[in-house]
C-alpha cells in the first residue's frame, strides 16, 4: 500500500543587490539567488513550503503557477483574492498536493516583484511521452531591465510599455561595460552554458518568465521534440523552434546529434510583439567539449512575427479528455481604457482589490459583491456529476492591444477568474499587515475602498487567528498600509 510523501522547503524573500548581466542593481530574490532554489516533488506528493518575508518594506504572496488548488484555494498565493500579503518579518506556510506533473514555476504575485527576480522552478516528476537520457531542468527565459520593474510601472501605467535593456537565460547574461562610466556597470556577466555528450538525448523545460516579451526558442543546428505544454503531456512533435508566451512552459527533448562544436542557444525575441534594446544577445551556449571557452560561430533561425502560440494542431494531449456537451457559454469582453492611467477591463469594468479583505473571505461571509466590478459569475455546483465551465474572452481592438502593458499592469488590478471552490472546513485569513511596519511616502498611498459602518468586520468562527487585522478604521495606518509600495 503506497504512502503519501510530504516534502518541505523553506524560502526566504530578500532584498538583494546583484549583477545578473554585469550591471549591478536592486533585486528581489528567493534565498539570495535568481532564479530561486528548485522545488522538486513526485506526482502525488504533498508539498509544504514555508515562506518568510525578509523584505524591508513590502509585503509578498507566492503563487504556484498552474497548480490546481482543489479544496485548498487559500494557498493559491494571490493577494486580495486568496490571502492578505505576508507582512515584512512574518511567515506563511503553503500546503498543497501535486496532483499534476511536469514543469512550472513559483513566483511572487505581489505587484511587479517577479519582474525583479522573485521567481523559481517547480518540477513535479511523472511520466514522459518520449524517452530521454538526462534532465537538464528548467530553463528560464526572461527580459531584464537595469531599472527595477516597480519603477517602470510609472511609465507603463500611461499605456506605453517601457523598452527593457536586455534579457537573461536562467538568470544570467553579459552586458558590455567596457566603455561605460556608470559605477554600477561592473562587468563580469556570463552566458548560460550547458554541455552535450554526443548521442545523448536531453530534456529541457523551457519557461517564459518575461514581463513584456515573447520568445521563439531554438538551438542552432538541433531540432526540438516537444513532449509537454503547461503541465499537459502531449503527443510528441518535432520542430526547429518553439513559440513561448509569457508564463508558458514547454518541455522539449534535444538529441546531441550535431557535429561536435559550440552552438548558440537562443531566446529569440519576437520584436513584432514588444521592444528590447539587446534582442539579438539573449543567448546561451551549448558545448560538446566542456574545456572549450570559444564563442559559437553557428547561425540560427529567422525569428518570425507571431505573437501567438504554437499551432493548435501540434498541441495534441497524449490523453484526450473531452468535456462533452455544455448548455451555457458566458462571454466576457476584454478591452482597455485610459483614465488617470491605463487599465485592462472585462465587460467595461476594472477591479481594484482590497488586499486586506480577500475576495474568498468576502464570498465566505456571503457578502453581495457581484455583479459590480468584481465580475463574479455565479455557478450552480449542486449537480452530482462533474460540471465544466466554458469561458470565452473576446479581445476588443486586438491590434491596438498587442503592444500594450503586458504584465506591468496596475499593481492592485486583477480580473477575478470565475470559480466556485468550496470553503475550507475552517476558513482562515492568511497573512496579515501589522500597523507598526514602516513605509515611505505614506501620504501618497492610494486610498482603499472604505467599508460601510454596518459591515461585519470578523468572519463567523469562534477564534480569530492572532494575525488577523482586528480593526481597519478609515484613515488609520492599518487601513492604508496594504496599498503602499516601495521598491
Amino acid at each position: 500500500m503506497s504512502r503519501l510523501i510530504s516534502k518541505q522547503y523553506w524560502l526566504s524573500v530578500e532584498n538583494s543587490t546583484l549583477a545578473p548581466d554585469g550591471y549591478e542593481r536592486f533585486v528581489f530574490t528567493f534565498n539570495g539567488t535568481i532564479p530561486g532554489p528548485a522545488i522538486i516533488a513526485d506526482w502525488g506528493d504533498n508539498l509544504v513550503i514555508h515562506v518568510t518575508n525578509n523584505l524591508k518594506h513590502n509585503g509578498t504572496a507566492i503563487h504556484w503557477h498552474g497548480i490546481r488548488q482543489l479544496n485548498n484555494v487559500e494557498y493559491d498565493g494571490v493577494p486580495g483574492v486568496t490571502q492578505c500579503p505576508i507582512a515584512p518579518g512574518e511567515s506563511m506556510t503553503y500546503k498543497f498536493q501535486a496532483t499534476q506533473y511536469g514543469s512550472t514555476w513559483y513566483h511572487s504575485h505581489f505587484t511587479q516583484q517577479y519582474g525583479d527576480g522573485l521567481l523559481g522552478p517547480l518540477i513535479i516528476n511523472g511520466p514522459a511521452t518520449a524517452d530521454y537520457d538526462e534532465d537538464l531542468g528548467l530553463l528560464f527565459l526572461s527580459d531584464w531591465s537595469h531599472t527595477p520593474a516597480c519603477q517602470l510601472w510609472d511609465t507603463a501605467r500611461h499605456g506605453a510599455p517601457p523598452t527593457l535593456e536586455t534579457g537573461l537565460i536562467n538568470g544570467t547574461n553579459t552586458w558590455d561595460c567596457s566603455s561605460s562610466s556608470d559605477a554600477t556597470c561592473i562587468g563580469g556577466g556570463k552566458k548560460f552554458e550547458t554541455v552535450f555528450e554526443a548521442g545523448k538525448k536531453y530534456r529541457l523545460r523551457i519557461i517564459n518568465t518575461a514581463i513584456e516579451g515573447h520568445f521563439q526558442f531554438s538551438i542552432d543546428g538541433h531540432n526540438l521534440t516537444v513532449i509537454s505544454n503547461d503541465l499537459v503531456p502531449i503527443v510528441p512533435y518535432e520542430t526547429e523552434s518553439v513559440l513561448v508566451s509569457i508564463g508558458q512552459r514547454y518541455d522539449v527533448i534535444v538529441e546531441a546529434n550535431a557535429v561536435a562544436d559550440n552552438y548558440w542557444l537562443r531566446a529569440g525575441w519576437v520584436t513584432a510583439c514588444s521592444r528590447n534594446s539587446n534582442a539579438a544577445n539573449i543567448t546561451g551556449i551549448v558545448r560538446y567539449d566542456n574545456t572549450s571557452t570559444a564563442d559559437p560561430t553557428s547561425t540560427g533561425i529567422t525569428v518570425g512575427s507571431n505573437c501567438g502560440d504554437e499551432p493548435l494542431s501540434s498541441l495534441v494531449p497524449y490523453l484526450a479528455m473531452n468535456v462533452g456537451n455544455y448548455t451555457e457559454v458566458t462571454q466576457e469582453a476584454l478591452s482597455f481604457t485610459f483614465g488617470n492611467y491605463f487599465t485592462w477591463t472585462i465587460n467595461s469594468s476594472s477591479l481594484y482589490l482590497n488586499w486586506s479583505d480577500p475576495t474568498t473571505l468576502r464570498i465566505y461571509d456571503n457578502e453581495t459583491i457581484f455583479p459590480t466590478d468584481y465580475n463574479v459569475v455565479p455557478i450552480d455546483v449542486s449537480f452530482s456529476f462533474p460540471t465544466f465551465i466554458l469561458m470565452v474572452l473576446t479581445l476588443i481592438t486586438a491590434s491596438r492591444c498587442k503592444r500594450r502593458v503586458g504584465n506591468l499592469r496596475n499593481p492592485r488590478q486583477r480580473r477575478n477568474r470565475p470559480q466556485s471552490p468550496p470553503p475550507p472546513p475552517r476558513p482562515r485569513l492568511l497573512g496579515h499587515w501589522p500597523s507598526d511596519r514602516g513605509f515611505r511616502s505614506l501620504d501618497q498611498c492610494p486610498k482603499p475602498h472604505q467599508p460601510s459602518s454596518s459591515r461585519r468586520r470578523h468572519p463567523p468562527w469562534e477564534r480569530l487567528p492572532r494575525h488577523r487585522v482586528q480593526e481597519r478604521q478609515p484613515g488609520l495606518l492599518a487601513s492604508a498600509l496594504p496599498y503602499c509600495l516601495a521598491c
